[in-house]
């Protein structure tokens, strides 16, 4: 349901010839990175746990304002019975989409490949949110869409935007995607 574009897709598009930008900044094995969390800053949290898999989503505590940065993370932890689990996925294995409902200011793309990573129980990955998309060109605010890539801090205008934090992998190599989803509304004002 929650599944992003493919990088097939888009480089077809990029060699047809279309005049499309892609940002993305979180194409690297995800276990190598390393994020530092803002203590300093009060979180709102949201989980979701279904006896296999705990999701926390971090939001930073509003009120939220237009061009202020926004601080998100999210916590991935498996706690089923065995000692660790194996998950197939593309890269990242965990994703954000963020939308006013008109514009996309996070697709959650995903490199479609098949990667197999072992997670621990009990043992929590760190998830920053990581803006990832794509704009036209030709675009009448194009110029936005690159200025707002091009920042690597969340900072958006006003208005109310659905934010989904997602697991974005299966569980085995042959079984459908598993599915763990948070989804939260942010209003961000002047």
């Amino acid at each position: 349901m929650y599944r992003s574009l493919s990088y097939i897709v888009i480089i077809c598009i990029l060699l047809c010839g279309c005049s499309e930008h892609i940002e993305n900044t979180d194409y690297e094995h995800e276990e190598k990175e390393v994020y530092t969390i803002d203590e300093s800053l009060d979180y709102v949290e949201y989980t979701s746990d279904d006896g296999i898999f705990r999701v926390v989503l971090y939001v930073e505590e509003g009120p939220y304002i237009a061009d202020n940065n926004i601080e998100i993370y999210s916590t991935l932890e498996y706690i089923g019975n065995k000692e660790s689990i194996e998950i197939w996925h593309g890269i990242p294995y965990f994703n954000y989409q963020l939308s006013n409902g008109e514009d996309s200011f996070s697709d959650g793309l995903t490199l479609n490949s098949l990667n197999k990573s072992v997670l621990n129980k009990n043992e929590v990955y760190i998830k920053p949110f990581v803006k990832n998309g794509g704009w036209s060109a030709d675009q009448e605010d194009s110029e936005f869409w690159e200025e707002y890539y091009k920042e690597e801090e969340l900072k958006l205008p006003i208005g109310t935007y659905t934010l989904i934090a997602y697991c974005n992998f299966s569980l085995s190599k042959d079984s459908d995607d598993y599915t763990n989803v948070i989804e939260v509304n942010i209003v961000v004002e002047e």
